[in-house]
């Protein structure tokens, strides 16, 4: 028997399930999914790229995108899970988890981004740009301005915190450099407000499925091929068999 017809069932198989696997970029613990923009870290949480909420009030993201992007379960980041995000970053600062302080803390301007080193700009290539208005988003050295809502304070006005990281960048508007900066800024606005240069920081805890053991898609294939070959192999072996007379 010929195996022409286990090939060409092979090579469609292949063809139409074609494993494709997402970017991940690891920076400082962290590791980003860039095809869904899910950020996971070694704390066994997952937190949501800012740029994914732009324009979207904490309102609006709890009751739209948290419920049900990637199978959902995300919630607004409190002032505790955000101060540990940022501290794991070399930022100079160390930032706090009371909501009634104003932090602030400016780097120095240098020419270049280095992913490398600088902390300003590994934040902000996690968590994505969430500033797109401006030209200076593009050349040499662009704008990287990762900005987000966040909180659950204990006052009496209903307002979330901001967190603000942004890398030194060259304004062609202006002809000048502007120096690296993060604050973390408490009790403005309130769970309505929104911008266009302007996200939420969602997060949420890592599936649990320690029972479960995960083949990857090429894995299956592999086996898939392998167990077609040796199909094929025991089809042709076989002898034919007739029913002689007795």
């Amino acid at each position: 028997m010929s195996l022409r017809p286990y090939y060409l069932i092979t090579f469609l198989f292949f063809s139409v399930h074609a494993p494709s696997s997402a970017s991940i970029i690891s920076i400082n613990g962290y590791s980003l999914d860039t095809d869904k923009g899910v950020i996971s870290s070694s704390d066994n949480l997952e937190w949501l790229q800012w740029s994914k909420t732009i324009n979207l009030s904490p309102n609006q993201a709890l009751s739209g995108i948290a419920q049900s992007y990637d199978g959902g379960g995300w919630k607004l980041a409190n002032n505790e899970q955000v101060a540990g995000l940022l501290n794991t970053f070399n930022f100079g600062l160390e930032i706090d988890t009371d909501y009634r302080t104003f932090q602030d803390k400016k780097g120095p301007y240098v020419r270049g981004d280095n992913l490398s080193e600088d902390p300003f700009t590994q934040f902000t290539t996690l968590f994505g740009n969430t500033y797109t208005l401006s030209a200076n988003t593009t050349g040499v050295d662009p704008l990287s301005y990762s900005y987000a809502q966040f909180g659950e304070n204990t006052s009496t006005v209903q307002a979330p915190n901001r967190v603000l990281v942004q890398g030194d960048f060259f304004s062609t508007t202006f002809n000048r450099p502007y120096a690296s900066e993060i604050y973390v800024s408490h009790l403005t606005g309130n769970m309505n407000v929104h911008t266009r240069t302007l996200g939420v920081a969602l997060v949420r805890e890592k599936a649990q499925n320690s029972n479960i053991v995960n083949v990857s898609e090429p894995s299956i294939l592999l086996m898939f091929f392998f167990s077609l070959l040796c199909c094929a192999r025991k089809v042709v072996k076989k002898k034919p068999s007739f029913n002689l007379p007795k």
